[in-house]
């Protein structure tokens, strides 16, 4: 049995509804600052800390914009479907869903 994480489609503007529960979870509610990091397939969320140089902010909604540099090293497609999993060391990892055909 394979592991299927949250799955949310990337809006027209390159941004993602991060789960209200996953945003609780790494304490970065509406309005937090968070650094996105590139690893493996995907981008590691974490809530920023002083000093990181490189954040985005969550705004109102949850959203949270992934630049168009990373949409393109890891081959997003507007309006693609991302998927999201919450890690124990209080981050998100988001990754591009890859349908197996067939399956």
């Amino acid at each position: 049995m394979k592991f299927r994480g949250i799955i949310r489609k990337l809006d027209e503007l390159g941004r993602i509804v991060m789960p209200k529960e996953y945003r609780k979870e790494i304490n970065a509610e509406n309005g937090a600052e968070v650094e996105m990091t590139l690893y493996e397939d995907g981008i590691i969320i974490k809530k920023a800390h002083e000093g990181t140089l490189i954040t985005r902010k969550i705004d109102n909604l949850g959203r949270l914009v992934i630049s168009k540099k990373i949409r393109k090293v890891l081959e997003i497609e507007e309006c693609g479907e991302l998927e999201m999993f919450l890690l124990v060391e209080d981050a998100i990892y988001v990754r591009k869903v890859v349908r197996n055909e067939g399956l």
